[in-house]
């Protein structure tokens, strides 16, 4: 008789543990739906529009409002300069600390490490929700070289290659400046551009000879200019990756892989990070 009442009495325990989680999921679920019911989401882009980190967002922010609990209206807006970091010291400094603001953006450590002026925002003091990756394409204008730049191999006859970028730390910059400090080619590094459209276009003036873009961006945008014999792309992969080739590509076995983060403010409210990471 002991041994029974022992286990009715550990069963009427657990059935009321058990209650009492179910009870608080329902109530975390509740504040989740009242949280962001009938507000507005602020998605702030660091780059310019058009961009693959634009187009990226925008298409992110359809599912975003579909899935997040509340279903908030959900505004994209654009805040280019510094290469991302005005976007980025927007979110530290001025956006009110109430989960309704988002940045997506470039990820720039190595701005911060370096102690980049043009960056105040400290990345440990944001909240993450996530991120995307990206696999990078180098390509150069075909007049680069004496006597045209016709197989990658003929990169190595440059004088002196015109780089665009947005800033001396940006994975977009700071790879093919890399590339060309490690083959020896000697090189100029032209910054302050809004985003890869600006440097794009700047390319197409003849401005500027050597630029990176992502994948995406190139299939969309770039490769005509290829096609056109204007320039010579350097698809950089990753074995991840399928390789799948490109018209007027030549492949390289290099992987090169940038970053663009989610993040909002430290401040955002519990509730708010939970709806948000639900959706992953």
């Amino acid at each position: 008789m002991m041994f029974l009442n022992l286990y009715s009495s550990i069963i009427r325990c657990v059935a009321a543990m058990a209650l009492a989680s179910l009870l608080m999921s329902a109530k975390a679920v509740a504040q989740r739906d009242v949280f962001y019911a009938g507000k507005r989401l602020t998605i702030i882009i660091g780059l310019e529009a058009g961009g693959t980190v634009d187009t990226l967002a925008r298409a992110f922010s359809v599912y975003l409002r579909k899935h997040i609990p509340g279903n908030p209206q959900v505004v994209v807006q654009n805040m280019p300069g510094a290469g991302g970091s005005t976007a980025t010291n927007y979110l530290a400094e001025r956006a009110t600390p109430d989960s309704m603001t988002i940045l997506y953006g470039p990820w720039d450590p190595l701005a911060q490490a370096l102690g980049d002026q043009t960056l105040r925002a400290r990345y440990q003091d944001f909240e993450y929700l996530g991120g995307t990756g990206d696999i990078r394409v180098n390509y150069a204008r075909t007049d680069s070289v004496p006597g045209g730049l016709k197989a990658p191999r003929d990169i190595m006859k440059a004088e002196n290659v015109i780089l665009g970028a947005l800033n001396r730390t940006d994975i977009s910059g700071l790879l093919p400046h890399l590339v060309l400090d490690t083959l020896g080619i000697r090189h100029k590094m032209i910054i302050g551009y809004r985003g890869g459209n600006d440097v794009f276009l700047a390319m197409q003036r003849g401005e500027v000879q050597f630029h990176s873009t992502s994948i995406s961006t190139f299939r969309g945008r770039n490769a005509s200019f290829v096609h056109r014999e204007k320039g010579l792309a350097f698809l950089i992969w990753c074995r991840s990756i399928p390789t799948v080739p490109l018209k007027g590509v030549r492949m390289f076995r290099r992987c090169q892989r940038s970053l663009t983060s989610i993040a909002i403010s430290m401040g955002a409210r519990r509730p708010a990070l939970r709806g948000m990471r639900l959706i992953g």
